[in-house]
């Protein structure tokens, strides 16, 4: 294997101090309108999207997240949907990714575990837009475990700067050659994205629509929970007094309705004041930059008005919720997930309480790009872009963590629904236990009533609307 040992200043190149950011955007502005002229003479009709993946994110302290954040809530929040019942069907972050680019369930894309050996890269998100005609770019995290792949450059994908993960000392492989990355500030693998993000996008034709996939690392934790901040964000002022994730079922004491596996582990015993979300906006301040970064680099294409922009993360998380720390479960499910374009609906804010799932964000954008995704299990709400109504006739999402993992043995496999009136939220596990949630009376799932004989009446419905949608179905 090649491995090229970057120079100091690689990765972090595009974003040489926020001044040359400053001098990149007046300059895409001053060049925007001759290329934009250029590219409504090639006809382009299509519009270019710009995926955000974030990693690991509790879907509950986005907002709070973002307010510390300038250009992402300038996009994202001041201009765009918020989704508040979006739901990641596998919590993890292979099949959560896998779900994202197939737009099918786990148990057909086949993604159960934290291994991108697993995954089929043959009809993706990004083989039908380039097959549409689109630039396609992908910079940051691709799957855990990337090393395996014997390929490192997925069909589909024009370029490619893709790693497995981590803050520092990884490799990262540039259209199939490794690149060493190591300690040094500039190694952080948020600004080494970013850096790969706008060199995609420079090279762009101004005659094809583009499709960028951008997965920075943040905000997965490493050392004790904590991600790693880029040096010059430790601390920084402008996180100061971010609440700690603190919601009504954090470190639930009480755990008899839960399953046993759950009340073996006990209380959680540690940050009683809540989850620490400073490190987590101290991280993300490297996002923001690095998006204003991508911002900048495609405004000489004059479509920023006519880029869809999507934001969302690979999985959910618990963060103290139920006592529980990670992911992996029933509870950690709902993602965060916002959608802007301009040209679309304009650039008013609303929220959209819709029940959609992950898998439903290739369909949707394969349709607003003027085709299909072969083989999706999810649905198309492209009408919702355009501020129009849609009507699904989806009676309910499906989630699942589909085998017991060797990492984590104590945990059974498990499936679910949660219901498209947002009442319910039934779970079956392996272990033959079942839990039940009235969403309207508990909405933190405080208390199943899967023991209750009020509630009798409606298991066996929802177990078979769950069934429908298993293989076993």
């Amino acid at each position: 294997m090649d491995v090229v040992t970057v120079p100091r200043l690689r990765g972090s190149h595009a974003l040489a101090g926020m001044a040359a950011v400053v001098v990149c955007g007046l300059i895409a502005v001053l060049g925007s309108e001759p290329v934009a002229a250029r590219r409504a003479q090639a006809g382009l009709e299509r519009p270019d999207i710009v995926m955000v993946v974030l990693d690991d994110v509790v879907a509950g302290s986005m907002p709070r997240l973002l307010a510390r954040l300038p250009s992402m809530r300038e996009r994202f929040v001041e201009t765009g949907i918020r989704f508040t019942s979006a739901i990641g069907e596998t919590p993890m972050c292979c099949p959560g990714r896998a779900g994202l680019l197939t737009g099918q369930h786990t148990h057909n894309h086949g993604v159960f575990r934290n291994n991108a050996s697993r995954f089929d890269p043959t009809v993706t998100l990004a083989t039908v837009l380039d097959d549409r005609g689109y630039y396609t770019a992908l910079a940051g995290k691709y799957f855990n475990r990337m090393f395996g792949l014997k390929d490192k450059t997925p069909p589909g994908w024009d370029h490619i700067a893709g790693f497995s993960g981590g803050y520092y000392e990884y490799l990262m492989w540039v259209d199939g050659v490794a690149e060493g990355h190591h300690s040094l500030e500039s190694d952080h693998s948020v600004d080494v994205s970013t850096g790969h993000a706008v060199d995609f996008i420079e090279q762009a034709p101004a005659d094809q629509p583009l499709f960028l996939w951008f997965s920075p690392y943040a905000v997965h934790g490493e050392d004790g929970w904590y991600p790693k901040p880029a040096p010059r964000h430790i601390d920084d002022p402008r996180c100061d007094g971010v609440a700690n994730w603190k919601p009504p079922n954090y470190a639930e004491s009480d755990l008899s309705d839960k399953p046993a596996w759950i009340r073996a582990r006990g209380p959680m015993g540690f940050f009683p004041t809540g989850w620490p979300m400073e490190p987590m906006c101290d991280t993300l301040l490297s996002v923001d930059e690095g998006f204003a970064a991508i911002e900048d680099a495609l405004a000489p294409r004059g479509r920023l008005d006519d880029t869809i922009w999507v934001l969302v993360a690979d999985n959910g998380m618990t963060y103290g919720q139920h006592s529980l720390t990670g992911k992996l479960v029933p509870y950690a499910t709902p993602i965060p997930l916002y959608v802007s374009w301009p040209a679309g609906r304009g650039e008013t804010q609303r929220t959209e309480d819709l029940l959609v799932s992950n898998i439903d964000i290739a369909p949707t954008l394969a349709a607003l790009a003027g085709a299909t995704m072969p083989d999706a299990d999810g649905l198309d709400w492209s009408p919702l872009l355009r501020d129009q109504p849609v009507d699904l006739g989806r009676g309910e999402v499906l989630e699942s963590l589909p085998e017991t993992l060797a990492s984590q043995p104590d945990l059974p496999a498990w499936w679910g629904i949660r219901t498209a009136d947002k009442r319910w939220h039934y779970i079956e596990w392996s272990t033959g236990e079942r839990e039940l949630y009235d969403l309207t009376s508990d909405p933190w799932e405080l208390t199943s009533r899967d023991r209750d004989s009020a509630y009798a009446r409606y298991i066996p419905g929802l177990s078979a609307r769950l069934h429908a949608l298993m293989p076993d179905g």
